[in-house]
């Protein structure tokens, strides 16, 4: 009875989508510490809407064109020992290509990753699963390479939220793009928001 009263009073206001979205990224970042947010359908969403983001940029013509990103910088890099196979792919659904780099056994290191960097590099990708896996280049280390070349950090972190700093910190440290899942934090299963730049 009480959601249906809601429901009802609820019914009685309108308000337009975008603006709504708008408010609700605003109120996320100040949450999180961050200079911007934004609500998505998920954390896969926002991975993809990250990609797209460091592809096209603002470029109206490059948006339009989106999955074809032929001429445009449309490299990911991805450390192959540090993977979720599944979710990554979410950047080739915006047109990244992956540029993967150093060994599946045998980890990956800071210099690696630098070497792989180009004039077609539109981000490095990194996934946080708990702990760090022992032998990948750390998120730490993975903004202070990017940043030292003016490539942005894209962080799957959907299920970092718990102790709540964990949706600060990640901010706090530089990363330019972090993805997060909804139903991480009491919402539904297909929500999440990213938190950035």
């Amino acid at each position: 009875k009480e959601v249906q009263k809601a429901m009802e009073e609820a019914n009685k206001s309108y308000a337009y989508l975008w603006d709504l979205m708008k408010r609700g990224g605003e109120i996320i970042a100040e949450g999180c510490g961050a200079e911007a947010g934004w609500i998505t359908s998920g954390a896969f969403n926002g991975l993809v809407l990250s990609a797209a983001a460091c592809i096209a940029g603002r470029d109206p013509e490059k948006i339009r064109r989106l999955p074809d990103t032929e001429g445009m910088k449309n490299e990911i890099i991805l450390q192959r020992a540090n993977r979720i196979l599944i979710y990554d792919r979410s950047m080739q659904v915006a047109g990244g290509k992956f540029v993967l780099v150093g060994d599946e056994r045998w980890g990956c290191t800071p210099e690696l990753m630098e070497a792989a960097i180009t004039e077609n590099t539109a981000a490095i990708n990194h996934v946080i699963i708990g702990t760090d896996k022992p032998r990948i280049v750390t998120i730490e280390e993975v903004v202070k390479v990017a940043h030292k070349h003016d490539v942005p950090v894209i962080l799957d972190c959907s299920g970092m939220t718990y102790p709540l700093d964990e949706l600060t910190k990640f901010a706090e440290m530089g990363v330019d793009l972090a993805c997060y899942g909804g139903k991480y934090v009491g919402g539904p299963n297909s929500t999440g928001f990213i938190v950035g730049r």
